[in-house]
């Protein structure tokens, strides 16, 4: 009994620290470009005693920002054909980020420099909704679907160009979840 009368003691000293303790940590974590969810929640702690207590604290969560890419699906040059291999490559990063079948994404397809502008728009655009399709029938939310072209390069090595044939998955923010999808 003394041992579960010090322990509650400890906790009602340390509640009235927990926002000073946050008002540290939480800018410091912040600084790694993640953002949090503080929020105050019900916790079961298990003591190892004869009973466990029930008690209100504070649960910090992680959680993406919008914009965020999810996942990346890269294709063969001039295609827009998903092969079944990036099919299960970006169902499992999705799986893995437990990533919901609500959570509003955007898919933004790129290209390369090579060839000509107006055909890497149409192909950025192609290869972002092969994605799309790949996602839509596994039930997942898209808000917005895009071609950029050859914008944002992930490197201008030509050697490295496969790297910009890509479609890229991105976390919408709640502002963004009402854009209407584009076709």
């Amino acid at each position: 009994m003394v041992n579960f009368q010090a322990r509650m003691a400890y906790l009602k000293t340390i509640r009235p620290l927990l926002p000073i303790i946050l008002g540290l940590l939480v800018p410091a974590i912040m600084s790694q470009g993640r953002e949090l969810e503080i929020r105050q929640a019900k916790y079961r702690f298990n003591m190892g005693l004869t009973q466990d207590v029930v008690a209100r604290t504070f649960v910090i969560t992680e959680r993406q920002k919008a914009g965020t890419v999810l996942a990346v699906a890269y294709f063969p040059l001039g295609q827009s054909v998903l092969s079944s291999e990036e099919e299960h490559s970006v169902l499992n990063d999705l799986a893995t980020q437990k990533i919901t079948r609500q959570t509003p994404l955007a898919i933004i397809g790129y290209t390369c420099p090579l060839g000509p502008d107006r055909l890497n728009r149409n192909l950025s655009l192609e290869r972002a909704k092969a994605v799309a399709g790949v996602l839509r029938s596994q039930g997942y939310l898209l808000k917005k679907i895009q071609g950029k072209g050859e914008q944002n390069p992930v490197t201008l090595v030509p050697t490295q160009f496969f790297r910009n044939r890509r479609a890229e998955i991105r976390l919408l923010g709640m502002e963004d979840s009402s854009i209407q999808e584009p076709y």
